[in-house]
Protein backbone atom coordinates (compact mmCIF):
# COMPACT_ATOMS: atom_id res chain seq x y z
CA UNK A 1 0.00 0.00 0.00
CA UNK A 2 2.80 2.39 0.78
CA UNK A 3 4.23 1.90 -2.72
CA UNK A 4 1.02 3.02 -4.51
CA UNK A 5 0.61 6.31 -2.69
CA UNK A 6 3.40 8.19 -4.57
CA UNK A 7 1.99 7.01 -7.90
CA UNK A 8 -1.47 8.26 -6.99
CA UNK A 9 -0.03 11.55 -5.83
CA UNK A 10 1.90 11.85 -9.08
CA UNK A 11 -1.25 11.20 -11.06
CA UNK A 12 -3.17 13.80 -9.06
CA UNK A 13 -0.37 16.30 -9.55
CA UNK A 14 -0.31 15.55 -13.29
CA UNK A 15 -4.04 16.06 -13.56
CA UNK A 16 -3.78 19.34 -11.66
CA UNK A 17 -1.01 20.54 -13.95
CA UNK A 18 -2.99 19.59 -17.03
CA UNK A 19 -6.05 21.42 -15.74
CA UNK A 20 -3.85 24.40 -14.94
CA UNK A 21 -2.44 24.47 -18.45
CA UNK A 22 -5.92 24.23 -19.93
CA UNK A 23 -7.14 27.10 -17.76
CA UNK A 24 -4.06 29.15 -18.59
CA UNK A 25 -4.49 28.69 -22.33
CA UNK A 26 -8.22 29.39 -22.04
CA UNK A 27 -7.51 32.65 -20.23
CA UNK A 28 -4.91 33.59 -22.85
CA UNK A 29 -7.25 32.82 -25.74
CA UNK A 30 -10.13 34.73 -24.16
CA UNK A 31 -7.81 37.63 -23.37
CA UNK A 32 -6.48 37.77 -26.91
CA UNK A 33 -10.03 37.64 -28.24
CA UNK A 34 -11.14 40.49 -26.00
CA UNK A 35 -8.13 42.60 -26.91
CA UNK A 36 -8.67 41.89 -30.61
CA UNK A 37 -12.37 42.75 -30.39
CA UNK A 38 -11.62 45.94 -28.48
CA UNK A 39 -8.91 46.85 -30.95
CA UNK A 40 -11.18 46.29 -33.93
CA UNK A 41 -13.97 48.31 -32.31
CA UNK A 42 -11.57 51.17 -31.58
CA UNK A 43 -10.18 51.01 -35.11
CA UNK A 44 -13.68 51.03 -36.61
CA UNK A 45 -14.77 53.99 -34.47
CA UNK A 46 -11.56 55.84 -35.27
CA UNK A 47 -12.05 55.25 -39.00
CA UNK A 48 -15.65 56.46 -38.84
CA UNK A 49 -14.63 59.62 -36.99
CA UNK A 50 -11.89 60.29 -39.53
CA UNK A 51 -14.35 59.84 -42.40
CA UNK A 52 -16.67 62.47 -40.91
CA UNK A 53 -13.76 64.84 -40.22
CA UNK A 54 -12.48 64.43 -43.78
CA UNK A 55 -15.96 65.09 -45.14
CA UNK A 56 -16.25 68.23 -43.03
CA UNK A 57 -12.84 69.54 -44.08
CA UNK A 58 -13.67 68.92 -47.74
CA UNK A 59 -16.99 70.77 -47.46
CA UNK A 60 -15.33 73.70 -45.67
CA UNK A 61 -12.81 73.84 -48.52
CA UNK A 62 -15.68 73.73 -51.02
CA UNK A 63 -17.37 76.57 -49.11
CA UNK A 64 -14.23 78.69 -49.48
CA UNK A 65 -14.23 77.99 -53.22
CA UNK A 66 -17.90 78.92 -53.57
CA UNK A 67 -17.26 82.00 -51.44
CA UNK A 68 -14.60 83.11 -53.92
CA UNK A 69 -17.15 82.82 -56.72
CA UNK A 70 -19.76 84.63 -54.66
CA UNK A 71 -17.58 87.53 -53.49
CA UNK A 72 -15.17 87.96 -56.40
CA UNK A 73 -17.63 87.33 -59.23
CA UNK A 74 -15.54 84.53 -60.72
CA UNK A 75 -17.74 82.74 -63.21
CA UNK A 76 -16.55 79.16 -62.76
CA UNK A 77 -14.64 77.06 -60.25
CA UNK A 78 -14.40 73.39 -59.32
CA UNK A 79 -14.15 71.39 -56.10
CA UNK A 80 -14.28 67.78 -54.95
CA UNK A 81 -15.93 65.91 -52.09
CA UNK A 82 -14.62 62.52 -50.91
CA UNK A 83 -17.59 60.26 -50.28
CA UNK A 84 -15.75 58.39 -47.50
CA UNK A 85 -18.65 56.17 -46.53
CA UNK A 86 -21.24 58.94 -46.85
CA UNK A 87 -24.10 59.90 -49.14
CA UNK A 88 -24.26 63.24 -50.97
CA UNK A 89 -27.50 64.95 -51.92
CA UNK A 90 -29.04 68.37 -52.49
CA UNK A 91 -31.75 69.15 -49.96
CA UNK A 92 -34.40 71.78 -50.59
CA UNK A 93 -34.34 74.69 -48.15
CA UNK A 94 -35.35 78.34 -47.98
CA UNK A 95 -34.40 81.54 -46.15
CA UNK A 96 -36.71 84.54 -45.92
CA UNK A 97 -35.44 88.13 -45.76
CA UNK A 98 -37.81 90.99 -44.94
CA UNK A 99 -38.03 94.51 -43.59
CA UNK A 100 -41.00 96.36 -42.09
CA UNK A 101 -39.42 99.55 -43.42
CA UNK A 102 -38.76 98.40 -47.01
CA UNK A 103 -41.38 96.04 -48.54
CA UNK A 104 -39.12 95.44 -51.56
CA UNK A 105 -36.90 93.29 -49.34
CA UNK A 106 -39.67 90.84 -48.50
CA UNK A 107 -38.64 87.72 -50.37
CA UNK A 108 -38.07 84.00 -49.76
CA UNK A 109 -34.95 82.56 -51.37
CA UNK A 110 -34.73 78.85 -52.16
CA UNK A 111 -31.06 78.47 -51.30
CA UNK A 112 -30.90 74.64 -51.02
CA UNK A 113 -28.42 72.66 -48.95
CA UNK A 114 -25.56 70.48 -50.25
CA UNK A 115 -25.32 67.69 -47.68
CA UNK A 116 -23.16 64.70 -46.92
CA UNK A 117 -24.77 62.15 -44.59
CA UNK A 118 -22.84 59.48 -42.69
CA UNK A 119 -24.71 56.50 -41.24
CA UNK A 120 -23.55 56.31 -37.63
CA UNK A 121 -24.85 54.90 -34.37
CA UNK A 122 -26.87 56.02 -32.47
CA UNK A 123 -27.58 58.91 -34.87
CA UNK A 124 -26.51 59.80 -38.40
CA UNK A 125 -24.07 62.68 -38.84
CA UNK A 126 -24.74 65.27 -41.54
CA UNK A 127 -22.36 67.96 -42.75
CA UNK A 128 -24.12 70.61 -44.83
CA UNK A 129 -23.34 73.68 -46.93
CA UNK A 130 -26.27 76.08 -46.96
CA UNK A 131 -26.50 79.73 -47.93
CA UNK A 132 -22.74 80.18 -47.66
CA UNK A 133 -22.26 78.46 -44.29
CA UNK A 134 -21.17 74.96 -43.29
CA UNK A 135 -22.96 73.22 -40.43
CA UNK A 136 -22.67 69.87 -38.71
CA UNK A 137 -25.69 68.11 -37.24
CA UNK A 138 -23.86 67.52 -33.95
CA UNK A 139 -23.91 71.28 -33.34
CA UNK A 140 -21.04 73.55 -32.24
CA UNK A 141 -22.10 76.36 -34.57
CA UNK A 142 -21.01 77.18 -38.09
CA UNK A 143 -17.88 75.40 -39.35
CA UNK A 144 -17.69 78.08 -42.04
CA UNK A 145 -19.37 81.42 -41.44
CA UNK A 146 -21.70 82.98 -44.02
CA UNK A 147 -21.41 86.55 -45.31
CA UNK A 148 -24.13 87.85 -43.02
CA UNK A 149 -23.46 90.79 -40.73
CA UNK A 150 -25.25 93.30 -38.54
CA UNK A 151 -23.13 96.43 -38.19
CA UNK A 152 -23.61 99.72 -36.41
CA UNK A 153 -25.21 101.38 -39.40
CA UNK A 154 -25.74 98.68 -42.05
CA UNK A 155 -27.15 95.16 -42.34
CA UNK A 156 -25.70 92.79 -44.93
CA UNK A 157 -27.21 89.47 -45.98
CA UNK A 158 -25.19 87.82 -48.72
CA UNK A 159 -26.41 84.34 -49.63
CA UNK A 160 -25.36 81.59 -52.01
CA UNK A 161 -28.19 79.80 -53.79
CA UNK A 162 -27.35 76.35 -55.17
CA UNK A 163 -29.01 75.16 -58.35
CA UNK A 164 -28.70 71.42 -58.96
CA UNK A 165 -27.37 70.33 -62.29
CA UNK A 166 -27.29 66.70 -63.45
CA UNK A 167 -25.56 64.37 -61.00
CA UNK A 168 -24.19 61.27 -62.70
CA UNK A 169 -22.64 58.21 -61.06
CA UNK A 170 -20.35 56.23 -63.33
CA UNK A 171 -19.57 53.28 -61.04
CA UNK A 172 -22.46 50.94 -60.40
CA UNK A 173 -25.18 53.36 -61.52
CA UNK A 174 -25.61 55.24 -64.76
CA UNK A 175 -28.90 57.04 -64.17
CA UNK A 176 -28.97 60.82 -64.24
CA UNK A 177 -30.75 62.44 -61.29
CA UNK A 178 -31.82 65.98 -62.13
CA UNK A 179 -31.70 67.99 -58.92
CA UNK A 180 -34.45 70.50 -59.58
CA UNK A 181 -35.23 72.41 -56.35
CA UNK A 182 -38.93 72.17 -57.17
CA UNK A 183 -38.79 68.41 -57.64
CA UNK A 184 -36.01 66.92 -55.55
CA UNK A 185 -35.60 63.12 -55.41
CA UNK A 186 -36.66 61.39 -52.20
CA UNK A 187 -33.56 59.19 -52.25
CA UNK A 188 -29.98 60.43 -52.29
CA UNK A 189 -28.85 60.52 -55.94
CA UNK A 190 -25.20 59.78 -55.29
CA UNK A 191 -23.99 56.85 -53.20
CA UNK A 192 -20.56 55.88 -51.94
CA UNK A 193 -18.38 53.94 -54.37
CA UNK A 194 -15.12 54.66 -52.53
CA UNK A 195 -14.17 57.71 -54.57
CA UNK A 196 -14.47 61.49 -54.75
CA UNK A 197 -17.09 63.57 -56.50
CA UNK A 198 -15.76 66.35 -58.73
CA UNK A 199 -18.13 69.31 -59.03
CA UNK A 200 -18.13 72.16 -61.50
CA UNK A 201 -19.63 75.36 -60.06
CA UNK A 202 -20.80 78.15 -62.34
CA UNK A 203 -22.48 81.48 -61.55
CA UNK A 204 -25.80 81.80 -63.38
CA UNK A 205 -27.22 84.89 -61.72
CA UNK A 206 -26.73 87.61 -59.11
CA UNK A 207 -29.59 89.44 -57.41
CA UNK A 208 -28.71 92.60 -55.48
CA UNK A 209 -31.05 94.77 -53.43
CA UNK A 210 -29.80 97.83 -51.55
CA UNK A 211 -31.71 100.52 -49.74
CA UNK A 212 -31.11 103.46 -47.46
CA UNK A 213 -33.73 103.88 -44.77
CA UNK A 214 -35.18 107.36 -44.28
CA UNK A 215 -34.87 106.76 -40.55
CA UNK A 216 -33.18 103.88 -38.70
CA UNK A 217 -34.74 100.68 -39.99
CA UNK A 218 -34.78 96.93 -39.41
CA UNK A 219 -33.84 93.92 -41.54
CA UNK A 220 -35.06 90.46 -40.57
CA UNK A 221 -33.81 86.99 -41.51
CA UNK A 222 -36.07 83.96 -41.05
CA UNK A 223 -34.27 80.59 -41.12
CA UNK A 224 -37.13 78.42 -39.84
CA UNK A 225 -37.59 76.83 -43.30
CA UNK A 226 -33.88 76.17 -43.77
CA UNK A 227 -32.42 72.67 -43.75
CA UNK A 228 -30.23 73.53 -40.74
CA UNK A 229 -32.24 75.81 -38.42
CA UNK A 230 -30.31 74.71 -35.34
CA UNK A 231 -26.99 75.59 -36.95
CA UNK A 232 -28.31 78.97 -38.06
CA UNK A 233 -29.73 79.62 -34.59
CA UNK A 234 -26.33 78.97 -33.06
CA UNK A 235 -24.69 81.28 -35.58
CA UNK A 236 -27.06 84.20 -34.98
CA UNK A 237 -27.01 83.72 -31.19
CA UNK A 238 -23.24 83.67 -30.80
CA UNK A 239 -21.80 86.04 -28.19
CA UNK A 240 -20.32 88.51 -30.69
CA UNK A 241 -23.50 88.78 -32.77
CA UNK A 242 -25.55 91.98 -32.95
CA UNK A 243 -28.59 90.16 -34.35
CA UNK A 244 -31.65 90.21 -32.09
CA UNK A 245 -33.47 86.91 -31.54
CA UNK A 246 -37.17 87.68 -32.03
CA UNK A 247 -38.27 84.04 -31.68
CA UNK A 248 -39.20 81.33 -34.16
CA UNK A 249 -35.73 81.35 -35.75
CA UNK A 250 -36.24 84.95 -36.88
CA UNK A 251 -33.40 87.41 -36.30
CA UNK A 252 -33.40 91.18 -36.68
CA UNK A 253 -30.72 93.77 -37.31
CA UNK A 254 -32.22 96.89 -35.79
CA UNK A 255 -31.58 100.63 -35.97
CA UNK A 256 -29.48 100.61 -39.13
CA UNK A 257 -29.30 103.28 -41.82
CA UNK A 258 -29.05 100.91 -44.80
CA UNK A 259 -29.37 97.28 -45.84
CA UNK A 260 -27.90 95.12 -48.58
CA UNK A 261 -29.24 91.75 -49.70
CA UNK A 262 -27.19 89.92 -52.31
CA UNK A 263 -27.97 86.44 -53.62
CA UNK A 264 -25.67 84.62 -56.02
CA UNK A 265 -27.06 81.59 -57.84
CA UNK A 266 -24.44 78.91 -58.50
CA UNK A 267 -25.19 75.91 -60.66
CA UNK A 268 -23.54 72.65 -59.61
CA UNK A 269 -22.72 70.04 -62.23
CA UNK A 270 -21.19 66.68 -61.43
Amino acid sequence: MSRTRPAAADRDRGVSEAVGYVLLFSILIVGVGLVSASGLTFLSESTEREQVENGERALVSAAATLDDIHRQSDTRRSFALPLAGGTVTLNESAINVSSPDAPAFNRTYTVNSLEQRFDRSPEDVTVAYEGGAVFRSSGAGARYRPAIACGEDRAVVSLVRLDGGNFRVSEGETDVAALNPRSLPTEAPVLDFGRSLAFSAEVTGVRRNYTTFGSPGTLRVNVSASANPTGWDQYFRRSDSAWVDTGGSIYACENVDSALVRVTTIRLIL
